[in-house]
Parts: structure tokens; C-alpha cells; sequence
């Protein structure tokens, strides 16, 4: 199962995106630092209570250490001895000067994320001011050390460190870590593009307490896990990557798998092995399997085709329940559109 870092925040900004992480993703890590459990809002912790999305990261100080001396590397080298060269990232100002004003240190960074060098080079180039909980630097400048500390977690915990910041495109000219390619990132900007086209009304407009609510369902759990390992089976073949361009297809095959499964059914079966299944799958324990049953209870099977019936039910279980997950994220939000809302 792939694990999601998220940086700059302790909290995810960007509502849609929250509300797209709670349909498609099973969990993602914040990077919150002990000390910072008192600073976190109330819906954040309603969240992380309440669902299974939410764990928080804490760093540790080998993290922290190494981010510092990445981190200072690169604003000495890229920034602080050729500040023209960013102009285009930065925009045409003086961007050293205008980080020294201390009213645009208006970002906090606690002192865990970070070694006592690093505070200390950033004074020196009168780059930060000093707060109750570590230092306060320009929005990008905090923005280009959390990429590399996010970054450097990913690496050594097997993470795929992910954003909604605008700046990210700026973020990777600057720290090549957050340049290189993140596949696992880019399958999300797929999933989100097509998530959000099969809702019947715009994210923005669901209630966060309807979507929560979907996802604490323990029959939606099991079919958003099927789901991804369903995907899982597609983009682990060489040289498959989930794209625009191939998405289409990968759904549909996902969505025709249940007609696949009664099609070849249809050659084999008689009425009293598919009449034994079909009560077996209608009083399965999560109830996911009722529609399948009814579907296989119109045919009938050969008393020694029951095996097979089995075996291909099993291993067809896991696509259907993937294609039972976009059906439940097609109905969120018709009850939001008949309304008018």
C-alpha cells in the first residue's frame, strides 16, 4: 500500500483537495511535531479522530539535521550567491531584500524540523526572526525548506510526498528533489481529474460531512481497497502508468468486469450450484456481494462446475467491489443537485 506525505502544513489547505484525498486516498501523513498538537485546528482533529485518513508524521532529529544542511546548500547556492538567476521563479525584485523585511516572515517553522544551524544561517542573512516555537521565515523560503525536509522523509520512509501548494512548480526549480518525477503524485492528479468529472456536481459544493460519512462506511473501505488494488494490478505492469489517456480504459475495464464474469459463467452452470452461491453471497458479512448474487442467480451451472464458479468468483471479487466504488462515487452529490444546492 503506497503512503502519502503531505507538506508545507500541518493540515491539509485546500478543502476540494481535502474532500478528493477522503474519496480516493486510505491515508496520508502531516508532518506534526509533538509540541504542535496544541496548534492544531478543530476539524483537523475531528478528522483525524473520526476517520482513518489522518496520521500525523513526527520528525525526527537525524530529519531534521540532514534538512538543514540540504536546505542550506541549496538557498546558498541557488538563491544567496546568484539571486538574479531566480528572477523568473521569484519574479523581478530583489528577492533577498524583500525576504529581509520582517514583516513578510510571516511563516513559522518549530525548531524539531530543523538543527540549530540552520536558524542560525538564516540570521545571519537576516532571513528569519526568532518565535516561541522556533523561527519565522518568507512564505517561499518555508515553503523551499519543507519540500526538502518532506522530501528527504519520503526517501527514507518509502513515502510519496504530495501537495496542493501553488507554488510547487515553483518549489522544484529550486529543490530538484521536488523536481524529479513522483509517479505515485501524478496518478493523483489523474484520479482527482476523474473523480471530479464522475460526481454529478462540483467537489466544492458537497458538504464535508456527507463525504465523511461515505468514507466511514465499512462496505465503501472495502471497496475503495479493491479498488486500489484493482489499479494496483494495472500500473505494476512494465512501463504502465496511469495517465489521461489510458484512465478511460482502465475504468471500463474495471466497470465491464462483473458482465465479463456472468458471460463466462452463462457456459457452465445449472441452477442448483448457482442457487447455493447465491445465498451464500447474499448473506456474506459486509453485504457487498448482493447484486452479484442476484445476477448469478438467473443461470445455472453443472453440479461439477461449482469449483469453478467459486474460483472465478473469488478472483473476479476485488474487481467488482472496484467497480461498486465508482458507483458509489457517482450517487455522492444527487441528492446536492436535485436540491438546487
Amino acid at each position: 500500500m503506497t503512503e502519502f506525505l503531505y507538506y508545507p502544513g500541518f493540515e491539509i489547505e485546500d478543502e476540494e483537495w481535502l474532500k478528493f484525498a477522503l474519496l480516493y486516498m486510505r491515508r496520508v501523513h502531516t508532518i506534526v511535531p509533538y509540541e504542535a498538537e496544541g496548534y492544531l485546528s478543530i476539524n483537523y482533529n475531528n478528522l483525524r479522530n473520526t476517520t482513518n485518513l489522518l496520521e500525523s508524521y513526527r520528525p525526527s532529529y537525524a530529519e531534521g539535521q540532514k534538512s538543514t544542511y540540504d536546505a542550506i546548500d541549496i538557498i546558498q547556492s541557488k538563491i544567496i550567491n546568484r539571486p538574479k538567476r531566480n528572477h523568473g521563479i521569484f519574479g523581478e525584485i530583489d528577492i533577498l531584500e524583500y525576504w529581509r523585511q520582517s514583516q513578510n516572515q510571516d511563516t513559522e517553522i518549530f525548531h524539531t524540523k530543523f538543527s540549530p544551524e540552520f536558524s542560525e544561517f538564516c540570521k545571519d542573512y537576516g532571513l528569519c526572526h526568532e518565535t516561541s516555537n522556533g523561527i519565522n521565515l518568507p512564505r517561499q523560503l518555508a515553503l523551499i525548506y519543507m519540500s526538502v525536509i518532506a522530501h528527504n522523509i519520503g526517501d527514507s520512509c518509502g513515502m510519496s510526498v504530495i501537495t496542493d501548494t501553488k507554488e510547487q512548480k515553483q518549489i522544484s526549480k529550486i529543490n530538484n528533489k521536488a523536481w524529479k518525477y513522483n509517479p505515485k503524485f501524478e496518478e493523483l492528479k489523474v484520479m482527482n481529474k476523474f473523480i471530479k468529472l464522475e460526481i454529478p456536481v462540483n467537489l466544492k459544493d458537497i458538504p464535508l460531512e456527507a463525504i465523511i460519512k461515505l468514507r466511514n462506511k465499512e462496505s465503501f473501505q472495502t471497496k475503495l481497497n479493491s479498488f486500489h488494488a484493482s489499479l494496483g494490478t494495472f500500473t505494476s505492469a512494465p512501463g504502465m502508468e496511469l495517465t489521461e489517456s489510458n484512465c478511460k480504459e482502465i475504468i471500463g475495464n474495471l466497470n465491464g468486469s462483473i458482465l465479463d464474469l456472468v458471460s463466462d459463467i452463462t457456459g457452465f452452470v445449472t441452477g442448483t450450484a448457482a442457487t447455493a452461491l447465491g445465498v451464500s453471497l447474499v448473506f456474506s458479512n459486509d453485504g457487498s456481494n448482493l447484486e452479484l448474487a442476484k445476477e448469478l442467480l438467473g443461470f445455472g451451472v453443472t453440479l461439477g462446475g461449482a469449483f469453478q464458479l467459486y474460483e472465478k468468483y473469488n478472483n473476479v471479487r476485488n474487481k467488482h467491489l472496484a467497480a461498486r466504488y465508482l458507483t458509489d462515487i457517482r450517487k455522492l452529490g444527487k441528492n446536492h443537485r436535485l436540491l438546487g444546492v
